[in-house]
């Protein structure tokens, strides 16, 4: 009777390993942008708001490294060409795939053009990508912006789908 604990101790651990990084997205090299880039310090200011709750905070102005990570979660959330009030090189085309993704090997595709799009809209601002990854509903991306001696880690919660975009 050990014996089948012990087996099934094993085959859990094996299958927690095969699945433990099946969402992340690590570059061989990280993505670099060739670009000169400013200190995070100087992001403009803009209008703070809360990501999850959807809340515009009128009034409370918000700069530098919290109104890019604002603006890098708009960015992501946002689906290209779908908003006519954006620009064709807002958003990203993976807007909603990117959360429902159940295959490794494209959702590391996708990520990949997604660390493309931020060095191109954000070339002012971000230097590296480092990585991307999936926590339920939650993307993580890690990268590097000059002022700020860490990495910076953003986290962009999924929070619109078509429902509740046209119910707004």
């Amino acid at each position: 009777m050990e014996w089948i604990l012990t087996a099934i101790e094993w085959i859990v651990k094996i299958c927690a390993r095969l699945f433990k990084n099946k969402y992340v997205w690590t570059p061989e090299k990280p993505i670099i942008n060739t670009d000169v880039v400013k200190d995070i310090s100087e992001f403009p200011k803009g209008i703070g708001w809360d990501v999850n709750s959807r809340d515009i905070s009128l009034g409370k102005l918000v700069r530098g490294e919290e109104h890019f990570v604002q603006c890098l979660q708009m960015f992501v959330m946002t689906e290209r060409n779908k908003y006519p009030i954006y620009s064709g090189d807002y958003g990203i085309e993976e807007a909603k795939s990117i959360f429902e993704e159940k295959n490794a090997v494209e959702f590391k595709r996708q990520c990949n053009n997604i660390a493309n799009h931020l060095i191109e809209y954000f070339k002012e601002w971000i230097q590296e990508v480092y990585q991307i990854s999936r926590k339920q509903n939650t993307l993580f991306i890690e990268l590097k912006v000059k002022g700020k001696p860490e990495s910076l880690i953003c986290s962009v919660p999924r929070i619109h789908t078509d429902k509740q975009v046209d119910e707004v």
